[in-house]
């Protein structure tokens, strides 16, 4: 069970996944979504940028709720130094599909969790290998064609019907669906056990 602090807790993602995932621990939350920049500077290395961005969306949240505890976090897709972020349009989608068919890849998750009033900042990150099979062009096409890959990194959501098209996984499962909740389940009671 997580301990529920006796703040206001905050998600500061509009990412229906994050929020479904911890409602799963029995969190009470409320939704704030923060509004940044996602673009990667340059010369900007691939752990420092998701990291940065997971603790910039808590901290303009942060700023704005100085009581209250927000969870942050951003997720990306990795294929060989290359990040796969949302695709754009179908086309797009189609051609991150077939860069990942029969092939591994790397999701990296950073979350945060910050509240100025406790002088509280936590920042950690999680890797997860996914393993896809081969992809067929009818089944990338009918994937495209649902409309779901293009709000996901990497052009693929594990909990959808693409979850046939891994596989192995080397790493935790909630962490491709955007959200590594057993590690962040496991700091999170350690700082509020504490507190």
């Amino acid at each position: 069970m997580i301990i529920q602090p006796d703040k206001p807790v905050i998600l500061a993602s509009l990412s229906p996944r994050r929020r479904e995932l911890l409602q799963k621990l029995g969190l009470k939350f409320s939704v704030l979504p923060p509004h940044i920049d996602e673009t990667r500077k340059k010369g900007e290395g691939i752990q420092t940028y998701v990291r940065r961005l997971a603790r910039e969306k808590g901290e303009i949240v942060a700023r704005q709720r100085p009581d209250a505890i927000v969870i942050s976090a951003d997720t990306i897709v990795v294929y060989r130094k290359q990040i796969l972020g949302k695709p754009l349009d179908s086309q797009e989608a189609n051609r991150m599909l077939k860069l990942l068919s029969g092939k591994e890849h790397a999701v990296i998750t950073a979350y945060s969790v910050q509240c100025r009033d406790l002088s509280l900042v936590l920042l950690e990150q999680e890797w997860t290998r996914v393993r896809f099979r081969k992809l067929c062009e009818e089944e990338i096409k009918a994937y495209i064609d649902t409309g779901s890959p293009l709000d996901k990194a990497g052009a693929y959501g594990i909990q959808d019907m693409t979850a046939n098209f891994v596989r192995r996984i080397d790493g935790c499962f909630y962490n491709v669906t955007g959200f590594p909740l057993p590690a962040f389940a496991e700091k999170w009671n350690t700082l509020f056990h504490s507190i």
